[in-house]
């Protein structure tokens, strides 16, 4: 996975530059393996510099993976702010759809070019749902909050796409999507198993269910079952 770059690297004084270092690994090393398949050594090893650099700049492992996290929701919010605006007047669907485009580049292995660069946005992406789907006890919210800007364009896009939803329908609507563009980040397995040149189609897939999407209101939606008994 490569690294994304660094802004202003010239400008960075020697002991910024071995923050920036750790913290662009962190985030690559964490995004490949994963908070409990990172270690600081790798870690420290892909930056260049010594473990004891982690603790003097972070405060551990945990300090360095908040950081990331908060980071990448930094640079989550530049990648939504180049997704496609929706118009304000006329009809918004050809826009919306662009712009469901554009997330769906951000994703590793859609097979597509992403509008931030696949040295930028797409490790950042691939930490954010790593994170999202194995949350640690006090990162969530930094997690939540990381990738809330794209889940904000996403939200958009559906709203305009299929406005005969109601609010509880769209949200609906919008967590299968959000599951389908995180599902290969979450499962890297399943591509790994994919024949070479494999593509999951994403775009497509999403527009199927936005077309197909069998709930409009709340009353329509599907209830889980209530629990047996115990006896």
């Amino acid at each position: 996975m490569s690294r994304p770059s660094a802004p202003g690297r010239a400008a960075l004084a020697p002991g910024d530059l071995t923050r920036w270092h750790l913290l662009k690994a962190a985030i690559v090393v964490f995004a490949g393996n994963a908070y409990e398949g990172a270690t600081t050594r790798k870690i420290s090893q892909e930056a260049g510099a010594g473990i004891a650099a982690i603790w003097f700049h972070f405060g551990g492992k945990d300090g360095l993976y908040l950081e990331a996290l908060r980071f990448s929701g930094r640079l989550a919010a530049r990648m939504a702010a180049r997704v496609p605006d929706l118009p304000a007047e006329g009809d918004p669907a050809p826009a919306a759809r662009e712009a469901l485009r554009a997330l769906c580049a951000l994703v590793p292995g859609a097979g597509l070019p992403g509008p931030a660069g696949p040295r930028l946005g797409k490790v950042v992406v691939a930490l954010l749902a790593r994170a999202m789907a194995s949350p640690r006890e006090g990162t969530e919210a930094a997690a939540a909050e990381a990738i809330r800007p794209l889940v904000l364009r996403l939200e958009a896009c559906v709203a305009a796409l299929r406005p005969d939803l109601d609010e509880p329908a769209r949200a609906w609507m919008v967590l299968e999507i959000e599951n389908l563009l995180l599902l290969p980040l979450r499962r890297p397995g399943l591509l790994a198993r994919a024949p070479a040149g494999f593509d999951p189609g994403l775009p497509a897939l999403i527009a199927h269910v936005l077309e197909s999407g069998r709930w409009r209101t709340q009353s329509e939606l599907p209830r889980m079952a209530p629990p047996a008994p115990i006896p």
